[in-house]
């Protein structure tokens, strides 16, 4: 790379503030070494793709124009350098009369000359020219201009577009089914300093062994971990479920002599058993031998975990009373709440409390399919999104579960395909709902590729609807007296302080990832510490009871 001009950053920032973008030639340095022209071309191709799929697919009409002038700006600010006062006015000129012909599936990343229309060749040009004219900045080392850009796009769009990383992706796919894995995630400084848990996967080894998120992990194999670099310490812990398999870049074996046998492929040797230390603030160290495997995080959870670390789901085995919590909506979830259902049900079910409260929601057609494991033949919501026709998802009611009560439990924090759910049993008559309105966020995200490996762009490109035809987002500036969310009866609902409403979800949390075989008592073991739960649990004794009269 060549050495950066000597030149005054700060006599040029006050050049910039009084005069528009410098234009190309070979009077205009960059602040920082010169991207190759290639580079700057690909980002320019990659970040107009980007843009135009945000313009055609996104909930409300927002133009491109806009769009690019948020993400340029934010990348002269991510740079350190002031904002060219003529941005926005040089944008709209290079689009200004032009009839576009290419669209956002249609523009090239290949960076030639033939990569776009001839109605796109200015903006490009223009886009390019900024990139080129930025240059490698110090502040930008690192990091990908491309990604700055769009974080700033989406944020500016609403809370629930943005850019996805490769961590929330695999976490959504569930990735530990495909490879082995430890069931954790560290902080993001860790092998800068201390290895802070931050998750613990549900139903996976870290869970089993008692790690929680905040532990502190001293050692691996009697090694203090302040002596492992930080890729060896990755490599340790996340391999190989979120680290790539160096075998995938191994050749294909030489063919067979005549006469001969075909050696075997190389397999990856099994992650090998990790002696770990860690340490849980105010406590004492604890020292636990962890085995990785393939598993799927828990989305389904009960009560109490048995010694095998499976799930009791009775609230009271006599009366066949069952209380099962859906944690998300990944890929899975569905099948596996299905799965529970049928052999409770089985086991004689007589009535449900399906709790929802914390639970984010998820993948669209998850929610679908776990509505339809409670519903007959019917509605579950419609699908608007801008430029498309409706989409009405339905149940054909086939190996439904429709012959006992169900009481939806939800609070502030249910969200999503979790409202989802809760609307359709609510309208269509098949559960009543307990606790406290939900958050409202009734609008549907798809992603999208970027051109940055392990990042994609989540884009919000529609609203569902409830059966009644109504709507579940909350609108900016709507009041308690709007209609948004899912509300409980009348009689059912039970708010909460949020001093109260932390406590239970941290409370949770401990329940759900104490190991089956621990002999710890926490709070949850006492029903009465809940007192939403307890009030579901009347509500529904009293429909069962009534449905036996």
């Amino acid at each position: 790379m060549r050495a950066p001009l000597a030149v005054s950053v700060a006599m040029f920032a006050s050049i910039l503030l009084a005069a528009p973008i410098p234009p190309p030639g070979p009077t205009s340095s960059p602040i920082g070494p010169r991207p190759h022209q290639a580079e700057a071309r690909v980002f320019a191709l990659a970040l107009l793709r980007a843009t135009d799929q945000i313009s055609a697919y996104y909930v409300r009409p927002v133009s491109r124009e806009e769009l690019l002038e948020t993400a340029l700006t934010r990348l002269y600010e991510a740079a350190r350098l002031p904002v060219p006062r003529s941005l926005g006015a040089e944008i709209r000129e290079s689009t200004a009369g032009k009839a576009r012909t290419a669209s956002a599936e249609t523009i090239s990343l290949e960076g030639n000359q033939a990569d776009a229309s001839e109605a796109d060749r200015a903006v490009l040009d223009l886009i390019q020219h900024i990139h080129e004219h930025i240059g490698d900045a110090a502040s930008l080392r690192d990091r990908s201009p491309l990604l700055i850009c769009c974080q700033s796009v989406a944020h500016s769009l609403d809370p629930y577009s943005g850019v996805v990383t490769g961590k929330e992706m695999r976490r959504n796919l569930a990735v530990e089914e495909n490879a082995e894995s430890y069931g954790l995630e560290l902080s993001d400084n860790a092998g800068f300093g201390p290895a802070a848990v931050t998750m613990v996967k549900p139903g996976g080894p870290a869970q089993q062994a008692g790690v929680r998120p905040g532990d502190e992990i001293m050692q691996l194999d009697d090694k203090p971990v302040k002596e492992l670099g930080r890729s060896e310490l990755l490599q340790r812990l996340l391999q190989p479920a979120d680290l790539p398999d160096p075998h995938n870049d191994l050749p294909p074996p030489p063919p067979p002599p005549p006469g001969g046998t075909l050696a075997p492929a190389p397999t990856k040797p099994p992650a090998l058993p990790l002696k770990m230390t860690f340490r849980r603030p105010g406590a004492k160290a604890t020292t636990a031998t962890i085995d990785a495997q393939r598993f799927r995080p828990e989305a389904i959870a009960g009560l109490s975990r048995q010694d095998d670390n499976s799930w009791t789901y009775w609230m009271d085995s006599r009366s066949r009373l069952a209380h099962v919590r859906l944690a998300a909506l990944n890929k899975g979830s569905a099948g596996e709440l299905r799965q529970v259902i049928a052999a409770l049900y089985a086991d004689g079910l007589r009535g449900l409390v399906l709790d929802m409260r914390w639970c984010p929601g998820g993948f669209l057609d998850e929610a679908v399919d776990a509505a339809r494991v409670f519903l007959s033949e019917g509605a579950i919501a419609t699908v608007h999104a801008r430029g498309k026709e409706d989409m009405e998802y339905r149940s054909d009611g086939q190996n439904a579960f429709t012959d006992f009560p169900i009481i939806v439990l939800v609070n502030g924090e249910t969200s999503g395909g979790a409202e989802l759910i809760a609307a359709a049993l609510q309208d269509r008559g098949r559960a009543v709902v307990a606790g406290q309105r939900t958050l409202g966020k009734g609008s549907v995200q798809t992603q999208f590729a970027l051109g940055v490996p392990g990042a994609a762009l989540k884009l919000t490109n529609g609203v569902f609807l409830r059966p009644s035809g109504k709507g579940i987002q909350r609108k900016p500036g709507a009041g308690a007296g709007d209609d948004w969310g899912v509300q409980p009866e009348s009689d059912l609902e039970c708010r909460l302080s949020p001093d109260l409403a932390r406590t239970l979800k941290s409370e949770w949390q401990q329940q759900t990832l104490r190991p089956g075989a621990s002999m710890e008592r926490l709070p949850l073991d006492d029903p009465d510490a809940d007192p939403q739960r307890q009030a579901a649990a009347e509500a529904l004794r009293d429909r069962v009871q009534s449905k036996t009269r």
